[in-house]
């Protein structure tokens, strides 16, 4: 299980986190399996900062 997979509670393995990109993973929390997950990476200082920007509760 990677770092990104506990913080996130979705499989974005392979995808790089970097200012601007947008990532796509499936969710892996209990009752939320069917969900996906789609944010973007606004900023990122290596072992200090990760922001990032999401839709919440877009269940579509």
């Amino acid at each position: 299980m990677t770092a990104a997979t506990i913080w996130f509670d979705a499989n974005l393995t392979g995808q790089r986190f970097a200012p601007g990109r947008q990532l796509r993973g499936q969710m892996t929390a209990k009752d939320y399996q069917n969900v996906v997950l789609d944010l973007v990476i606004d900023k990122v200082e290596r072992e200090q900062l990760l922001s990032s920007r999401w839709r919440p509760h877009c269940l579509d």
